[in-house]
């Protein structure tokens, strides 16, 4: 989603009680709302009528408390990014050529990793 994940938030109840906007993110609470679905659908499958039901009763809690609300606000977001005329696959360079560029060489993983490579290059040269 890139730059199109962030939305404001504006139904929630913290948001009477900031002075800041809250955002959230589109991605985040989808992945909330598919583990709910999916705890559901594995318990479910089970085909044990308790487990269903138990599972069942759960998921309408969790929908009831957590994750409704979620949904009507995520939906909302993803429909402005969906139809609002900006093309999303087109990848923006999110390099900053002003960026300095770390000196990874004296990192203990970077040593390992040359000499892993030193070490197999004689090998290959032996063969």
């Amino acid at each position: 989603m890139g730059p199109y994940n962030d939305y404001l938030e504006v139904f929630t109840a913290d948001m009477q009680n900031s002075v800041e906007p809250l955002t959230a993110t589109i991605s985040e609470n989808l992945a909330d709302i598919y583990q709910d679905v999916k705890d559901f659908l594995m318990s479910y499958r089970t085909a044990v009528t308790e487990i269903m039901n138990e599972a069942l009763i759960e998921l309408v809690e969790s929908f009831e408390e957590f994750w409704g609300q979620k949904l009507v606000n995520v939906l909302r977001a993803f429909h402005e990014v969906a139809f609002n005329g900006e093309n999303i696959d087109e990848e923006e360079d999110e390099t900053d050529p002003t960026e300095d560029r770390r000196n990874t060489e004296d990192w203990l993983i970077s040593k390992m990793q040359k000499n892993w490579q030193d070490d197999h290059e004689e090998d290959r040269n032996h063969i």
